[in-house]
C-alpha cells in the first residue's frame, strides 16, 4: 500500500494543491517552497505520534494567508448569508493494496467506488453553531470603519473550529 494522491486546500502555503505520487516518491525543491508542509499536511491524516495528535488543532499560521484574507474581505463585503468559513482539508487516497488482505482489512471501510482506493481526509472547520451571531457581532463592530481598518480589526474565530478524520465515500468518521 501507499499515498498515491494528496489533496491539501487551505494549509499553510497551499491555497489548492494536489499532487499524485509513487511507491516512492523525492521531494525536491528550494527552501520555503513547502515540502515539510506536505509532510506535515499527512501527518495531520496518518501519524498516531503524540506530537502530531496535539498539532491537530491548528493555529491561525496553519491557515492559507490569501483564504484568511478573501474570508475578512468577504465579511466586509457580503451578506452574512453568503460568507463561508474556511477549512483547512488533507485528502489522503491510498492505492496498491488489494492483493495484501491484511492491508484490505484496515482500509476496507475507507474504499472508494472502484475498490481499488481508500480515501481518509483531515478537516479542519467551524463547528460553532452560532456563525451567523457572531458574523453580525463583527460587523456591527466594524461598520462606520474605513475598509482597510475594518479587515484589521476582524479576528479570525480559530477557537470555534474542530478537526475531524474521515474515510470512504460516506465520509465515516474514522476513529483515532
Amino acid at each position: 500500500m501507499h499515498i498515491s494522491k494528496v489533496i491539501i486546500s487551505n494549509y499553510r502555503n497551499f491555497e489548492n494543491f494536489e499532487i499524485d505520487l509513487k511507491p516512492f516518491t523525492v521531494l525536491v525543491g528550494e527552501n520555503n517552497i513547502g515540502k515539510s508542509n506536505i509532510i506535515n499536511a499527512i501527518g495531520l491524516v496518518l501519524s498516531n505520534e503524540i506530537s502530531f495528535y496535539k498539532g491537530r488543532s491548528l493555529e491561525i499560521e496553519d491557515f492559507n494567508y490569501n483564504t484568511i484574507k478573501k474570508f475578512k474581505e468577504s465579511i466586509v463585503n457580503m451578506p452574512i448569508s453568503d460568507i463561508r468559513f474556511p477549512e483547512v482539508r488533507v485528502d489522503i487516497f491510498l492505492s496498491d493494496f488489494y492483493d495484501n488482505d491484511e492491508q484490505l482489512a484496515v482500509v476496507s471501510d475507507w474504499l472508494l467506488n472502484d475498490y481499488k482506493t481508500a480515501k481518509l481526509s483531515y478537516i479542519y472547520q467551524n463547528k460553532n453553531p452560532r456563525k451567523e451571531l457572531w458574523l453580525e457581532s463583527v460587523k456591527n463592530q466594524i461598520t462606520g470603519l474605513a475598509v482597510e481598518e475594518e479587515k484589521k480589526r476582524i479576528n479570525f474565530p480559530i477557537d470555534d473550529y474542530e478537526y475531524s478524520i474521515i474515510g470512504g465515500l460516506n465520509e465515516k468518521k474514522v476513529d483515532t
